[in-house]
């Protein structure tokens, strides 16, 4: 990937199916993956399949999502909306999310080598992402990628900054950093 880095001050990159990419057909398909670790782990109070907690963690999302109305929602308002007869600990289950985007994420080569090449000519690299997941919980992901979190300027996460890129007021975030 060939970009006249001189015409810029700034880049900004996305990390999901930019940065990072995944080892899944579709995003929501780590759901079910993480169920089946749910059940491995015996968190699990009812016996669903995994297909099932899928369309569940889908429908978490939604919900949480039409509570927030305007703004990126975060893991925990999303894992708020689990009925409490599904699981044993909430936050194991969301310790596995995390730990399966870790798992089923990969480093996009020619993304990276980007950054370090715009970090190389001195300059700002931001990260800017309409996610749920933190900028502490992305940065793990990241290093567990073998991506030098250092590189970065900012971590900018929507969940975090109560707006998103869908509105333009993230981007209105990443310009007042």
């Amino acid at each position: 990937m060939r970009i006249d880095l001189d015409k810029y001050d700034l880049l900004s990159f996305d990390i999901f199916d930019t940065l990072l990419l995944r080892a899944l057909a579709n995003p929501i398909d780590l759901f079910s993956i993480v169920w089946e670790q749910a059940i491995k782990e015996d968190i699990n109070l009812t016996d669903i399949s995994p297909m099932e907690f899928m369309k569940l963690r889908v429908e978490m999302e939604r919900r949480a999502r039409n509570k927030a109305v305007k703004r990126e929602v975060n893991l925990d308002e999303i894992y708020n909306e689990i009925p409490n007869y599904i699981v044993k600990n909430i936050e194991q289950l969301k310790r596995l999310e995390v730990e399966a985007e870790k798992e089923y994420c990969y480093q996009n080569f020619d993304i990276y080598n980007l950054v370090q090449e715009a970090k190389n000519a001195g300059k700002i690299v931001i990260l800017l992402s309409d996610m749920y997941l933190s900028s502490r919980q992305i940065t793990a992901i990241l290093a567990h990628n073998q991506i030098e979190v250092s590189l970065f300027d900012a971590i900018i996460v929507s969940n975090e900054r109560l707006c998103s890129k869908q509105n333009g007021e993230l981007y209105q975030k990443l310009l007042l950093r």
